[in-house]
């Protein structure tokens, strides 16, 4: 069954590619919205199949593609918490 999973989620990823770009403003940010639940989903569903010995990774990546799904996390993310910078 899993072999055909992710053809599938590709498959629709690659048909919302297309799809976005006929949309106009309004359902376009719904469907990034969706897109980015979507890959919050998939990492969920890959942790529960592949059971990886080092969860937290995987977690914390969901997590951020959490907050990046939603329009004004992603924002008050970046403001909250600044990166250092090399310079």
């Amino acid at each position: 069954m899993r072999g055909w999973v992710w053809r599938l989620y590709l498959g629709a990823g690659a048909i919302a590619t297309g799809v976005y770009y006929l949309l106009s403003p309004g359902p376009r940010a719904v469907l990034n919205v969706v897109v980015g639940a979507s890959a919050v989903a998939a990492i969920a569903v890959g942790i529960a199949w592949h059971r990886p010995a080092r969860r937290l990774a995987w977690w914390l990546a969901g997590g951020r593609f959490q907050l990046e799904s939603r329009p004004g996390a992603g924002a008050v993310l970046r403001a909250t918490f600044t990166i250092p910078s090399a310079a």
